[in-house]
């Protein structure tokens, strides 16, 4: 019986999450899936972690050479025997109904060809859980900044590769890429209110080093969108958001990374 559902999680170096996120769609309410691993070429024994489990439903690749982490979603989303991509990361965790209401969105709604939803946030250092509120689907927000989490979003595999899939040349923020790629072809976007999945804030995504790539990658994002400058504004944003997204976007660390 072929899955219902093909999750993807690239991997590169991060064993010490793996399991955890493994163990996450393990526990799903929904059971028919499969579970796609690409190691992106790891110095750490992957394989050892993703053998662990036993379980037929999860399947190993290992990329002969580094690529990167769109390259490697890319190749995981080709092997994926669902019509349906849920996305997922190493160093996240599911909450146990994602994959159900995912599912049950899809089937209610045949005209969506994405899916995403709420998601905590986990900061390791300060070992707390916090609330992260998004909100439906704003095409002109989206031009202004990227409020579609990645680790709580699902799509299509038939409009994935008619926009050819994630931009390879992008090492951050290909999400976002992608995301405008959809809004460019006039995708059917579809939301829940409800919480999928957590993410974990942890020094390999928080970095100085991390915040400067990703504002780089952003203005070369919006140059390929063809985004003027003067058309971005906090001010817009305020007027076009919910107010719980207004607020994330306009904290110091945001305001630098978007609008300046």
């Amino acid at each position: 019986m072929s899955p219902k559902l093909s999750v993807i999680i690239p991997t590169k170096n991060r064993s010490r999450y793996l399991a955890q996120a493994i163990k996450s769609i393990i526990k799903q309410t929904f059971k028919n899936w499969e579970l796609i691993i690409i190691d992106d070429h790891s110095q750490e024994d992957i394989k050892k972690v993703t053998n662990s489990f036993k379980d037929k439903r999860i399947k190993y690749f290992r990329l002969k050479k580094g690529t990167g982490i769109a390259a490697a979603r890319n190749f995981g989303n080709l092997k994926a025997k669902s019509p349906i991509i849920v996305v997922a990361d190493s160093d996240d965790l599911n909450y146990p109904s994602r994959l159900k209401i995912t599912y049950n969105h899809f089937q209610k709604n045949s005209k969506t060809d994405f899916f995403y939803g709420n998601m905590d946030i986990y900061s390791e250092k300060k070992d707390k859980k916090t609330k992260r509120w998004f909100q439906p689907y704003n095409q002109e927000l989206l031009y202004q900044i990227n409020y579609i989490p990645h680790p709580a979003s699902a799509y299509k595999k038939e409009i994935f590769q008619k926009v050819n899939g994630y931009d390879e040349s992008l090492k951050v923020s290909a999400d976002y890429n992608l995301w405008l790629t959809f809004a460019d072809a006039n995708v059917n976007f579809g939301y829940t209110k409800k919480t999928l999945s957590i993410l974990r804030l942890h020094q390999g995504n928080i970095s100085k080093e991390y915040a400067l790539r990703l504002k780089s990658h952003i203005e070369k994002i919006r140059q390929k969108h063809k985004i003027k400058k003067q058309d971005i504004s906090l001010a817009l944003v305020k007027k076009l958001a919910v107010p719980s997204v207004y607020k994330a976007f306009s904290t110091p660390f945001q305001k630098k990374l978007w609008f300046n």
